[in-house]
């Protein structure tokens, strides 16, 4: 049961940090339009990541895409992404 509510709580701090990415990217290409590139240019405009995620952002065109996961979560699961093409965060895998 315990392990079931840690799962819960580190899936949720990914899906936290991909929605609070996803307006810092809208705010960074409204500052300096573009999409940032990384995490890093995200964090100077202020963006705080939850410690153990880890978020990537690839861009392509108009849009992007930010990959969320948890040092956690069993490697290979845990996985959801935010695209700003549909607006919503996709479970690809869920934290084992």
């Amino acid at each position: 049961q315990f392990a079931s509510y840690r799962k819960k709580a580190f899936s949720a701090a990914i899906r936290s940090d991909l929605r609070q990415a996803a307006i810092a990217e809208q705010h960074y290409e409204l500052q300096n339009g573009e999409y940032a590139k990384t995490i890093e240019d995200l964090k100077e405009a202020g963006f705080r990541q939850t410690d153990g995620v880890t978020l990537e952002i690839k861009i392509i065109g108009d849009v992007y895409e930010i990959k969320g996961t948890h040092k956690s979560c069993q490697q290979g699961t845990g996985e959801y992404v935010y695209s700003n093409m549909k607006g919503i965060i996709e479970e690809r895998r869920a934290c084992e």
